[in-house]
């Protein structure tokens, strides 16, 4: 599925980014050694000075802090299917499409009309929350790192996620 790909090239890399990554979501791979694409994914995401000008977190951009209600409220929904994290914040882009893609997966393993009705809806608010928030963050690489690896991710992924994604992403899981 798109959507863990597009999860593990927003996540820091610990690996570089495979042809066929790549490929599957129609993006050139990076030009450049895996300790450059550390750096510029550190630059971009987390520690620039003198301001971080992109951070992958939904809350940053519909609250303008960290931690916020949005990020409490997508917690909550991770808790209420059982999905955990360790390592990031509930609204980091990375652990929302992942987030995702556990919700695509277990919808297309439910046969109960209710169950899956319920996580329809769900994936459904999932999107409806990308596409509130994923471009303006696009916006913000595209304004300060317009060169990047990342910013050339970032438009593919907005360009996937458009008004038609739902039904992209219901296609992905035969629904």
């Amino acid at each position: 599925m798109k959507e863990r790909i597009y999860s593990q090239l927003f996540s820091y890399p610990t690996k570089f980014p495979g042809d066929e990554e790549c490929l599957a979501i129609e993006l050139s791979p990076p030009s450049c050694e895996l300790l450059q694409l550390q750096n510029e994914y550190v630059k971009i995401f987390i520690n620039d000075v003198p301001t971080v000008t992109s951070p992958p977190y939904s809350s940053y951009y519909l609250e303008g802090s960290y931690c916020g209600v949005i990020s409490s409220e997508i917690k909550k929904l991770y808790l209420r299917y059982g999905f955990t994290i360790e390592e990031e914040l509930p609204d980091h882009l990375a652990v929302e499409l992942e987030f995702l893609t556990y919700l695509l997966h277990t919808h297309a393993s439910i046969e109960e009309d209710k169950e899956s009705e319920a996580i329809e809806e769900d994936i459904q608010k999932m999107i409806t929350h990308l596409q509130t928030w994923v471009p303006l963050m696009v916006k913000s690489i595209e304004k300060h790192h317009p060169k990047s690896f990342y910013c050339e991710l970032a438009k593919a992924f907005l360009q996937y996620l458009t008004p038609n994604t739902s039904q992209i992403f219901k296609r992905d899981i035969g629904v």
